[in-house]
């Protein structure tokens, strides 16, 4: 249509809007993706005590989030001391009220910690009952409308490494490399079948997250990441890929030294462009011809310590710098966690973030 000599675009579904972005086709305006929300965050928008996955949807419906990613449920965990619980992989975690969607706290340590111990453990399977109860539920609510996202939690590495203990998996992966391939493999076989089983679900879209790097690199050499990485990542997104699904991948800290081995496994977007640690503007300038960015809202420091003013000019400049062409989905650096000095300044600044993408994030960009 055209008004006043600009060309609109119609309106699309969240769905639609996700699907044009993802394939470098400029939407009605840009969307947006929250990868994960803590319950607090939920409460204090919905204004009630969280409810479980209704209350979830609605959150995502209430503030127009594009994308709605959902993580597999069903988990098992047992109390071992006080405050602190183990995962069906032998991860220790410290519980915290409020934490994230799958309500656990700060990792503590995991307990695969010799080769001896690989083959006495019982490795949970993806394929348990009540592993899709959450996902087929939002499914079924929005999935018409929104991008329902199969989320795969720490994935290949972050999993593999948190079961062992990050410095004893990184050590292992010198002196005992036929071991540290051996729990890698378990885990890119888990996050295979449970990801087919999102799609065989419904899913079109699937988020894996994995953190591989800190601010200053990667956690390893860029060689090491190519020898045991790099093939289990290729393989399973090649694998979704020939599925039909649009695959979005998230880690945090600076990718740049292992770049063009992450666009080789042909992803379709990355989350979260980390400020601090890559400049999403030298980014979309050098990549974004070839994977959407997703991300580019600092909630590290702007979120929870900045004016609403200072929010508004922040996603305004993103969305004019990063959107033109299309490619670019807003969110934040993170995700909308409750580790903040002042939750209702932090709520506040994020419905601020919000209402500024909705308002200046329509097509054209001008």
């Amino acid at each position: 249509m055209v008004g006043g000599g600009v060309i609109t675009i119609p309106r699309m579904t969240p769905k639609e809007r996700a699907y044009a972005t993802l394939e470098h086709r400029e939407p009605d305006r840009v969307p947006l993706l929250e990868a994960w929300t803590s319950t607090i965050v939920i409460e204090k928008v919905l204004h009630r005590p969280f409810g479980g996955v209704c209350d979830f949807i609605y959150f995502y419906r209430t503030l127009e989030i594009d994308f709605v990613p959902v993580s597999s449920s069903g988990w098992q965990y047992r109390p071992v001391e006080q405050n602190v619980v183990m995962d069906e992989w032998g991860r220790k975690w410290q519980q915290k009220e409020g934490s994230l969607f799958g309500e656990l706290g700060f990792y503590i340590d995991g307990t695969l910690k010799t080769p001896e111990k690989f083959d006495e453990f019982q490795f949970p399977s993806p394929l348990a009952p009540g592993r899709l109860d959450t996902f087929e539920a939002a499914l079924k609510a929005v999935g018409d409308e929104y991008a329902v996202v199969g989320t795969l939690e720490e994935a290949i590495f972050e999993h593999a490494a948190l079961q062992v203990g990050l410095r004893d998996f990184l050590s292992y992966m010198y002196k005992e490399p036929s071991f540290a391939h051996k729990v890698l493999k378990k885990h890119y076989e888990f996050s295979l079948e449970l990801a087919k089983s999102f799609l065989d679900a419904g899913a079109e879209f699937i988020l894996i997250g994995d953190d591989l790097a800190d601010n200053h690199g990667p956690f390893m050499s860029p060689r090491l990441y190519k020898d045991f990485i790099h093939p289990y990542y290729k393989s399973l997104v090649q694998s979704l890929k020939k599925r039909g699904a649009k695959v979005i991948f998230h880690s945090d800290g600076n990718l740049i030294p292992i770049i063009t081995d992450i666009l080789d496994w042909g992803i379709d977007g990355l989350h979260p462009i980390q400020p601090g640690a890559m400049d999403i503007l030298q980014f979309k300038r050098d990549y974004g011809d070839k994977i959407a960015i997703v991300g580019g809202v600092d909630v590290a420091r702007l979120l929870p310590f900045g004016s609403e003013e200072d929010v508004v000019q922040a996603v305004v400049d993103v969305i004019k710098a990063v959107s033109p062409g299309g490619g670019y989905v807003l969110g934040s650096s993170n995700s909308l966690h409750s580790y903040v000095p002042d939750i209702d300044k932090y709520v506040r600044n994020v419905r601020t973030y919000i209402e500024t993408a909705h308002k200046f994030g329509v097509y054209p960009i001008q």
